[in-house]
């Protein structure tokens, strides 16, 4: 089995040819795109297994929130996602696992193999072990490290840098995207240096001085979690959902 590490539909496909093997592990983090994704790589590999992992919607939706305000974005959290109203910057269809794992039924021809992070959560070594029975291979559990691989920021570097964001990118939600792709990854790398340049400094600033407002209002997300309760139990009772 070879690994493949995010990339590009046309990346990957060149570096199967390049490196010819019977199976193929490609891995990608997605959110928002996912179907952008799957959908060209369905025209090619229709017999492909898909293994998708979901975490409970209003947790997901708090980490997508940390990382934009990560990432230099200013909304409040209600002006990112507007459960009453959905006129948020991210949209409630994106919390419908339901559905997303219906649309990705229709385009494979084995339903995807749905896995938890919650189940990761409480033991990373026996889902590790899980993911690889899947994929019919064996791992060395001492050779698998468990650190992570994106730590998260405190809360209050994330409200210094919301602030910081209003005043570097009051126009812009998101990172530019351009055509040229060098041009692309130095003006992303430029705003991700900046933004950790912020978020180091903001650990100098006194928390008191940060007032008590929360970064994500608990209510909010006691909400989300209601309101997709039923979405997120079909989920955990979707056919090809794996538990440990």
């Amino acid at each position: 089995m070879r690994f493949l590490r995010g990339g590009t539909i046309e990346g990957n496909e060149r570096l199967m040819q390049r490196h010819p093997d019977s199976r193929y592990l490609i891995s990608m983090g997605l959110d928002t795109q996912i179907m952008d994704r799957l959908v060209p790589f369905a025209r090619l590999h229709r017999d492909a297994g898909i293994v998708i992992i979901l975490r409970q919607p209003d947790s997901w939706i708090a980490s997508q929130y940390r990382r934009y305000v990560k990432n230099g974005g200013h909304r409040s959290f209600r002006d990112f996602f507007d459960l009453e109203h959905d006129q948020g910057l991210w949209k409630r269809q994106y919390l419908d696992f339901y559905q997303l794992l219906l649309d990705i039924e229709s385009l494979f021809d084995y339903p995807p193999i749905v896995l938890f992070h919650e189940d990761m959560k409480q033991d990373p070594l026996g889902f590790v072990q899980l993911l690889a029975r899947i994929m019919g291979t064996g791992i060395n559990p001492d050779q698998v490290s468990l650190e992570p691989y994106h730590k998260s920021y405190s809360t209050p570097q994330l409200k210094v840098m919301r602030q910081v964001g209003r005043w570097l990118y009051p126009h812009q939600e998101t990172p530019t995207s351009h055509t040229n792709p060098v041009w692309q990854w130095i003006t992303r790398r430029t705003r991700l240096l900046v933004s950790y340049l912020f978020l180091n400094l903001a650990r100098l600033i006194p928390e008191s001085w940060l007032g008590q407002e929360p970064l994500i209002p608990p209510k909010e997300l006691d909400a989300i979690r209601e309101a997709y309760a039923g979405n997120w139990a079909a989920c955990q009772a979707y056919p090809g959902a794996v538990r440990l």
